[in-house]
């Protein structure tokens, strides 16, 4: 009976990190998409000063 209620509380704490560690790496790809396009705009910008 307690492995049972260990397992349930496992899975919800396995289902739990893996949404966060989802959202985290959602904002990082997210993060590095807004920077590549600010280093975009840099360059683009640079060239229109040469």
């Amino acid at each position: 009976m307690f492995k049972l209620i260990r397992d349930l509380l496992w899975q919800k704490f396995l289902g739990k990190m893996k949404r966060i560690l989802g959202l985290v790496s959602e904002a990082y790809n997210l993060n590095d998409r807004l920077e590549m396009r600010s280093v975009g705009l840099t360059l683009a910008i640079t060239d229109i000063d040469a």
